[in-house]
């Protein structure tokens, strides 16, 4: 599988030895490496999903062919495949994680 970065962050991640950038922990450098060499490696979203460790979920507010893993409390990872590329592409994106408000 292909990767896809969206975020200059994950890029620098990724592409960069070593490299964390200002206001990553180290836990979450860690994760991004692990899922983001997982993902090379597999080749399908259920070869992804077998792997417990990488702790991807499937929500109801999730798209179809998203995943999401929730890497703190500050960055969610969101990872889109593209069925419809050889070979397929897992895209890449980090945002901040919705909260439900109590009322």
């Amino acid at each position: 599988m292909q990767l896809d970065l969206l975020d200059d962050e994950l890029r620098c991640i990724i592409v960069g030895p070593g490299h964390r950038p200002p206001g990553w922990t180290e836990s979450e450098r860690r994760h991004v490496l692990l899922l983001a060499q997982c993902a090379v490696a597999a080749k399908s979203p259920a070869d992804l999903h077998t792997l417990q460790i990488l702790r991807l979920r499937t929500g109801p507010d999730d798209a179809p062919g998203t995943s999401s893993v929730l890497l703190s409390a500050q960055r969610l990872l969101v990872i889109t495949f593209k069925a419809d590329s050889i070979p397929m592409t897992a895209v890449f994106d980090v945002m901040a994680p919705r909260t439900e408000e109590c009322q």
